[in-house]
């Protein structure tokens, strides 16, 4: 390589010829041509570095709508003791919801009836819906949604005397006041067992209005244990009667809803109507 190139200007600066005579006494010295030679060689290229071809555009991920949504496994034991599952599933980020099955079990499938409180007295009827917890598909043993009802004949209003100091003539003067709303009925003592919660609106206390329509903000009803039915923002119609249950259930014309119960003593116990200055306005006793 290099060496090959260099070799004749080594056998020229020895000044040789091929009898070994000396050719010229003046020619530059051995070091001074390799060092010229050598600075006319190029430097060798470096070896350039080849880059990974860059990939084709790929899709984009399309993200889950069910990532990170945990959906519920649903339970029921069977009519034979054996315990059913099912997986609810998320479809676009939403459960959807699963029944467990009680089919291929040997013992045969029981109804178990749930039923919601009863509804008001409308037309002699009072109703309600049971439905089978263990879906059966019949209807054994269902308890009945519809029953005759009445409404309590309201009892006579109390009556009270005041002194009526704003008069339009400003005489004082006595007059006799009848309490146009009061407590008209009262049933402490629920039909069926006061430890089932579906029974607890069984026990009701009757509001009777026998002028025109009034509003009962922050009116209430109490018993003597302490517990307090808040009538803020109800407007009770002329001539009209209302019964407030112990329980849960839906609010309409005719039904009110405790919200908790038992209330009321089964044999003796006192309801308490009071009106928006704190005045015991109206009592009846079970």
């Amino acid at each position: 390589m290099r060496i090959a190139f260099l070799l004749p200007l080594i056998l020229l600066v020895a000044g040789c010829t091929a009898s070994g005579e000396v050719v010229n006494d003046e020619s530059p010295d051995l070091d001074t041509l390799l060092a010229e030679e050598l600075a006319n060689v190029p430097e060798p290229k470096p070896m350039e570095e080849e880059l990974p071809e860059e990939p084709e555009d790929l899709p984009k991920p399309v993200p889950d709508p069910c990532s990170g949504v945990y959906c519920q496994a649903r339970t029921m034991i069977c009519p034979d003791g054996i315990l059913s599952t099912c997986q609810e599933q998320c479809e676009n980020s939403t459960c959807v919801s699963c029944f467990p099955s009680c089919s291929g079990h040997n013992a045969p499938c029981q109804p178990v009836w749930s039923c919601l409180p009863w509804s008001g007295c409308l037309d002699g009827i009072s109703k309600r819906t049971c439905i089978d917890i263990n879906r059966c598909d019949s209807t054994n043993d269902k308890p009945a949604e519809l029953a005759g009802c009445t409404i309590p004949e309201p009892v006579t209003p109390p009556t009270n005397t005041t002194e009526n100091t704003t008069s339009q003539n400003e005489t004082n003067e006595t007059v006799n006041v009848t309490f146009a709303i009061f407590l008209s009925a009262i049933q402490c003592d629920a039909p069926g067992n006061d430890a089932v919660r579906e029974n607890w609106p069984g026990e009701w206390v009757a509001i009777t209005n026998n002028g025109t329509e009034q509003n009962l903000t922050n009116w209430t009803v109490h018993d003597a244990d302490g517990n307090v039915y808040n009538l803020t923002n109800f407007t009770f119609p002329e001539n009209w009667t209302i019964l407030l249950h112990s329980g849960t259930g839906d609010d309409n014309a005719t039904d009110l809803f405790w919200g908790k119960g038992p209330i009321w003593n089964n044999d003796d116990d006192t309801a308490f109507l009071v009106n928006a200055t704190n005045e015991t306005v109206s009592e009846l006793s079970c």
